[in-house]
């Protein structure tokens, strides 16, 4: 199996969490054990190519076309010998050292780090390539250490980190560290080179890094569908393919290539068995799909995908993966009963009068926490209680038709209003063909005391059915589902 180029980028953002910040975009920089069999397909213009090794380019390594337009910078060659040893490691230093200098000096990004050993010989060669581009991370700041070595062994699936090469990530060897050999402000250019923030080096735009994105995630789809099972670097494919495709979701306007995307990384995930994270994408793929208007099909091309998206959820033990974000659509948001489920609305909105996005613009909307249904009834009887929302929380209330707001407690320090004050607004509302959230804030008991009174007087029935002269549900039973609730 020919290798393809690995994404640091993307491998990065799959071991850092999830809701942290993006330290490195995908196709800045690209690690590869070996060039051989590259097409110009799998590289991307404007290209760096960073060769490790003492074999020229002119020894039939890489095509015509991938030559074309792109600029060869060699490094001095690592002995095979000496890659975990000290004086491997000390040349390793030396290397990053050079490296460092080279990206300060405003490369063409993607680059691409690599060797050029004929294949069967670079296998030292290719472990450098990782572990150097692990190095450049670490010492950019762009991820801790101990991360920065799960990078390398995410790059070269099976490679082993000893001591040695762990001292180059933390450059605990005893050498001088290249903040001190470089100096701060020869770094700080070459961060932004890598990052896209210099006028040299322009950060790909949101299109283009989706079209590449495409390309590349459909190669990276082929050679994991056809790997065998025991493939040592499946694990790693899968990874890089679940974290390219959840930034091709991210960065899709239309909900058809959101969806496509989406279920891309559902289907990765399942293999990885990370099924929680598999649940959640894929119940975004089927909210993104719903959105996709049916005549213009499902994505690019892909107008099954919504049976394929049923499919692969199927495969989810209906046991595992339930503690995930709950992804809901507008209309169909009835699973939202556990308030131990951050709950996230995938709706339409406006296309700012862009006619190609043929009305496929789409919006993940937070729910307040601990958000649950208490009657779910619409369109005209909806009820729920959670959390007081924040602001950017608001959004997805009013798409959900909540339109009235009730809180349970004093916002300040004074005294909560009086319970059947409460109760009965809850009531008015619901009769009033007005959707109604309860909440207070976190840790009070104030919401939980209303909610308890409400449904004992008036229980889980529609406004029609109701008969206040008897309590509907007993003290006892309604106490302890509303402590489930809190």
């Amino acid at each position: 199996m020919v290798p393809i180029p690995r994404d640091v980028g993307l491998a990065l953002q799959e071991l850092l969490p999830r809701d942290g910040p993006v330290p490195l975009q995908g196709g800045r920089l690209l690690q590869c054990g070996i060039v051989s069999g590259l097409s110009s397909e799998q590289l991307r213009q404007p290209r760096t190519i960073i060769l490790l090794g003492a074999s020229g380019v002119s020894d039939g390594l890489l095509s015509e076309d991938v030559q074309a337009g792109a600029r060869f910078i060699r490094l001095e060659p690592v002995s095979k010998d000496a890659d975990v040893s000290e004086d491997g490691t000390a040349a390793l230093h030396s290397l990053l050292l050079e490296l460092l200098r080279l990206m300060s000096q405003g490369l063409e990004c993607p680059m691409l780090l690599c060797c050029s050993q004929p294949a069967g010989d670079h296998a030292a060669v290719g472990h450098d390539s990782a572990v150097l581009a692990a190095a450049v991370v670490a010492t950019l700041g762009l991820a801790p250490a101990k991360e920065a070595v799960s990078l390398a062994e995410a790059l070269i699936p099976n490679i082993r980190l000893d001591a040695e090469l762990q001292d180059l990530l933390t450059f605990g060897t005893g050498a001088a560290s290249p903040e001190a050999v470089l100096g701060t402000e020869l770094l700080g250019r070459a961060q932004s080179v890598l990052q896209g923030c210099t006028v040299s080096s322009p950060q790909t735009s949101g299109e283009d890094e989706a079209a590449w994105l495409r390309r590349d995630l459909k190669a990276l789809h082929r050679q994991a569908r056809t790997a065998p099972d025991d493939a040592p670097n499946l694990a790693a494919l899968l990874a890089e393919l679940a974290a390219g495709a959840g930034r091709l979701a991210a960065l899709s306007h239309r909900a058809g290539d959101a969806a496509a995307a989406s279920f891309a990384r559902g289907w990765a995930l399942v293999r990885l068995q990370r099924f929680g994270d598999a649940r959640e994408a894929l119940q975004f793929a089927a909210a993104l799909a719903a959105i996709a208007p049916t005549a213009g099909g499902v994505g690019r091309g892909k107008p099954d995908v919504g049976s394929q998206i049923a499919k692969e959820l199927a495969a989810i033990p209906a046991s595992e993966g339930l503690s995930c974000r709950l992804v809901v659509r507008p209309h169909e948001s009835s699973e939202a009963v556990d308030p131990k489920r951050q709950v996230v609305v995938v709706a339409k909105c406006s296309s700012e009068g862009k006619e190609e996005d043929d009305g496929q613009r789409w919006q993940t909307l937070p729910c307040p926490s601990r958000f649950s249904w208490i009657i779910y009834g619409p369109p005209c009887t909806l009820f729920a209680a959670g959390c007081t929302p924040a602001e950017n929380e608001n959004h997805a209330l009013q798409v959900l038709n909540l339109s009235t707001q009730i809180k349970a407690d004093s916002p300040g320090s004074g005294d909560d209003p009086p319970v059947h004050e409460t109760v009965d607004a809850i009531a008015q509302a619901l009769k009033a063909d007005s959707g109604c959230y309860l909440h207070a804030s976190a840790g009070s008991t104030a919401g939980g005391v209303a909610l308890a009174c409400f449904l004992c007087k008036y229980g889980f029935g529609y406004p029609d059915d109701w008969s206040p002269a008897q309590p509907a549900h007993p003290a006892a039973e309604v106490t302890d589902l509303v402590r489930g609730l809190q």
